[in-house]
């Protein structure tokens, strides 16, 4: 049966220190958890008889940490010690409207800990499975810089890159689940792993590129050449086996710009002789204007 999931970013806030290098070691910064979902930010979907998961991710996160969480249910309170494994938590035997209050204890797996954070979720009511993913859409073409990993000191550089946004139109079966889905995306049947921009995309969306210039020593950009590629998004909602994907399409990446548009035909006057495809009313027109001038001349004589 499908376990549900709710979606927990974490979010770090970094000491100086750690804004310096995100590469080198430092203490651990507090970490605090936000529950998301599509109905209710303190809402947890749930399957009866399943209980609930709910996901830990983002920069930061450890593999293994130790949660307290107390449960009140009609009116009453259970601590409750739940362990994380591979950045999941399960609360076991969660019933729709319980209160879920976590507490995180162990924050790093070594140096100094962080401040203790806490969150609290409902659990919300029970939610259909998704069963389709929704439609995948390449955008415009675009060449800008893209931060990709660097082993040469500064942990991540820019690069001038040709890229291509995709975004997926979800299915309507989704809506629940858009927050607490595990995106990945596929480029030539492979998963794609680069950089990103400053600004991150949207989950449904993802950038993919290439680079159009050669990589410093340290950079580590996707082994991916211009040319035409076969890309596909799939997600996961965390717990669960079932995989849901978009259909492939087909985007070209290259580093000079795609031909445009061709411009719109130039506005001709019929009274320029020289106007390409004047035709007759040119003639006409060239005509006219040289009776004109005779009968000036004439005019001018008389006087």
């Amino acid at each position: 049966m499908l376990v549900v999931a709710a979606l927990l970013s974490v979010a770090a806030v970094s000491s100086p220190a750690s804004r310096a290098s995100a590469c080198s070691a430092h203490a651990c910064p507090p970490v605090r958890f936000h529950p998301t979902s599509a109905a209710n930010a303190d809402e947890v979907p749930v399957v009866p008889e399943n209980g609930a998961i709910l996901s830990i991710t983002g920069g930061g996160a450890v593999a293994s940490r130790t949660l307290v969480a107390v449960r009140e249910r009609d009116g009453e309170s259970t601590t409750i010690e739940l362990a994380v494994e591979d950045g999941v938590v399960r609360l076991d035997g969660a019933l729709e409207g319980d209160v879920w209050t976590l507490t995180e204890s162990h924050a790093c797996e070594t140096g100094p800990m962080s401040d203790e954070a806490t969150t609290t979720v409902r659990v919300g009511a029970p939610a259909t499975a998704p069963v389709a993913l929704g439609t995948l859409h390449a955008g415009r073409w675009a060449r800008r810089e893209i931060v990709v990993p660097d082993s040469s000191g500064p942990c991540s550089s820019p690069i001038d890159s040709a890229t291509i946004e995709l975004d997926v139109v979800l299915d309507a079966s989704v809506a629940p689940w858009r927050d607490l889905l595990q995106w990945e995306t596929l480029v030539d049947g492979e998963p794609f792993t680069g950089g990103g921009l400053l600004g991150q995309p949207a989950p449904n969306s993802a950038i993919v590129f290439v680079a159009c210039e050669p990589p410093t020593s340290g950079q580590h950009p996707p082994d991916l050449e211009e040319g035409l590629h076969s890309v596909q998004r799939r997600a996961s909602l965390p717990g669960s086996d079932e995989v849901l994907a978009t259909d492939e399409i087909e985007i070209e990446l290259r580093c000079d710009p795609p031909p445009s548009d061709p411009p719109p035909s130039p506005m001709v006057s019929v009274c320029s002789i020289a106007s390409p495809g004047a035709g007759a009313s040119g003639g006409v027109g060239a005509v006219l204007a040289v009776a004109a001038i005779g009968l000036a001349a004439r005019r001018r004589r008389r006087v």
